[in-house]
């Protein structure tokens, strides 16, 4: 995160909305990129398998997918889905 001071939630959700900026506009390598930085924050911070990863790696895989990496981008929703079932997040 930026600081002590960031929430946790509102730096994801800007970070979920940067990666989707890069996807709508066909920069899909650094979508995935950003996408991949923000989700290693967010496991580094300790919110692995909370609903603000799941929402930064969901939208970083169809970044994947439109790219045509659709086995990359099944296995970042099958990471996302154990870790998800892991903490008890829906």
């Amino acid at each position: 995160m930026a600081d002590a001071q960031t929430d946790p939630a509102a730096w994801a959700e800007a970070a979920t909305s940067l990666v989707r900026w890069h996807r709508e506009r066909g920069n899909l390598s650094e979508a995935i990129e950003v996408g991949e930085k923000c989700t290693a924050r967010l496991v580094a911070a300790g919110l692995s398998g909370t609903p603000q990863h799941v929402a930064v790696g969901l939208t970083m895989a169809s970044a994947y997918h439109e790219r045509g990496d659709r086995v990359r981008a099944g296995r970042v929703v099958e990471g996302l889905v154990v870790e998800s079932e892991r903490v008890g997040s829906r």
